[in-house]
């Protein structure tokens, strides 16, 4: 078919009508997941009888998941946080009856505060020795601008005393009469 000169021709394409929560559980990934992967393909989407969208999902592209997910690969750099409901799930330890787990994580735990606590010790002993220093460097500093303000002193007495013994300067004109 010829329209304005533009070719347009039908591409025979299959797809499967798929909700989001049957594209999440057949991708094997979070619904909210699935709701991004539509919208960053731009599948169309229509409502179904029960008002629920219905999306339509190239066949190729769900022949490469028939298997399940397959994401064996390691988590990257770029992805985030708390993207899925699975990611903010609290972390539970269960023992079986063992105890040595949980033992062993508090041994753990007392020995770090152990060591917090003598780091701080140290800590404090270093600053207040840097305190002494300090003033001592304080002291020091002082002491020497009292000394620096003697030698001033000592030197200006000095000066003045050899500004009055030098005679008055004659002109620099030898043969000036001088009244």
């Amino acid at each position: 078919m010829i329209v304005g000169g533009i070719v347009l021709r039908t591409i025979g394409m299959t797809s499967v009508a798929l909700t989001y929560d049957q594209l999440a559980k057949r991708l094997g990934i979070a619904t909210d997941s699935a709701r991004r992967l539509v919208n960053r393909k731009k599948w169309s989407r229509t409502r179904g009888n029960d008002q629920r969208a219905v999306i339509q999902v190239p066949a190729e592209f769900l022949a490469r998941y028939e298997d399940g997910p397959g994401d064996d690969r390691q988590d990257g750099p770029q992805d985030r946080q708390g993207d899925c409901p699975e990611d903010n799930a609290p972390v539970v330890l269960t023992t079986r009856g063992d105890q040595s787990a949980l033992n062993a994580v508090a041994a753990l735990i007392a020995e770090l505060r152990d060591q917090l606590s003598d780091l701080q010790a140290e800590r404090v002993i270093t600053l207040e020795a840097e305190n002494r220093l300090l003033k001592q460097v304080n002291e020091d500093l002082k002491q020497e601008r009292e000394d620096l303000k003697a030698d001033r002193d000592t030197w200006r007495e000095q000066a003045q005393h050899l500004a009055l013994s030098v005679p008055p300067r004659r002109s620099w004109w030898p043969w000036r009469r001088t009244a």
